[in-house]
């Protein structure tokens, strides 16, 4: 009767520990879903997300730099640019840009310029390039 009593005692304290291990195999799989997606940085992505959207959902980015148009020098890193502002809002220098880049893989990172529209940052043109590339 001892051991029955013992084996039905048991199974029933087993039954009780499967919910917390699931539930601890739950976090982890959502952490390992969170690093992925901020490992996977790209242009696609980034063109959907503000830029605090982009900050919290990928890694802290390499650099960031504000810089008006038409008074900040669009030297040939900034080029692209020229094809998102016209003539006259860049000679307005009223244009605030915000300069950030992200490590993207081991050979190459990804730069963002975002234009402030109220209280929100929004992507105008994203670059993508090599490490090694000198501008």
């Amino acid at each position: 009767m001892r051991i029955l009593t013992l084996f039905i005692s048991c199974l029933l304290l087993g039954c009780k520990n499967p919910a917390p291990k699931e539930n601890v195999l739950k976090a982890t799989m959502q952490e390992q879903t969170k690093k992925m997606e901020k490992d996977s940085i790209t242009r696609e992505g980034l063109e959907k997300l503000t830029l605090t959207e982009a900050r919290g959902r990928y890694e802290r980015p390499l650099t960031q730099e504000t810089f008006v148009l038409g008074i900040d020098p669009l030297h040939e890193f900034r080029g692209g640019l020229l094809n998102v502002f016209s003539k006259g809002e860049i000679n307005s220098k009223t244009i605030h840009v915000k300069e950030v880049t992200w490590e993207k893989d081991e050979e190459h990172n990804i730069t963002v310029w975002y234009r402030q529209e109220g209280e929100i940052w929004t992507p105008v043109d994203i670059f993508e390039w090599n490490k090694d590339d000198i501008f």
